[in-house]
């Protein structure tokens, strides 16, 4: 069983058992584990899984946004989200070759979810999860497309 999958299937359990928006959270972390699965086996249906469950976050956090209002606070970390996606994308670009288009998509994508995530009255837990979920898949993409090796 890959690596993350057991945590993410308890983590959908606990989302659809715990969270306001039960079903959202739940099916993302459910696509997330599937994306973990597949991106071992072709990249680009992993991807994709991800960038699925990504907008499933994007709709949980939404009803969130809809619910509670904005968290102003969140301004100045969504701007950073926003500075910072615009930074990696520059420097991934020249290695991305033929997921260019898929892998810009797919950061459009993540960088939205962390800013909604970041402009949310979520809980702090699920905020910092996005953030996490950007990290890492960062750090993927500094090995895929910048050819740096990270340890793990």
């Amino acid at each position: 069983m890959p690596h993350g999958l057991i945590p993410e299937l308890i983590g959908a359990l606990l989302a659809l058992l715990r969270t306001r928006s039960p079903l959202n959270f739940g099916v993302g972390l459910v696509l997330a584990s599937i994306g973990d699965v597949l991106l071992e086996i072709v990249f680009q249906a992993g991807m994709a899984a991800f960038a699925l469950a990504h907008l499933a976050y994007i709709t949980a956090f939404a009803l969130v946004l809809r619910r509670d209002g904005i968290d102003k606070s969140g301004w100045l970390l969504a701007a950073a989200v926003l500075i910072i996606s615009v930074g990696l994308g520059l420097w991934f670009t020249p290695g991305m070759d033929e997921l260019l288009i898929p892998g810009l998509i797919y950061q459009v994508i993540i960088s939205a979810m962390v800013i909604t995530a970041m402009l949310s009255k979520a809980p702090a837990l699920a905020r910092a999860g996005a953030v996490m979920f950007m990290v890492s898949d960062s750090l993927i993409a500094v090995e895929k497309f910048a050819h740096i090796a990270i340890i793990p």
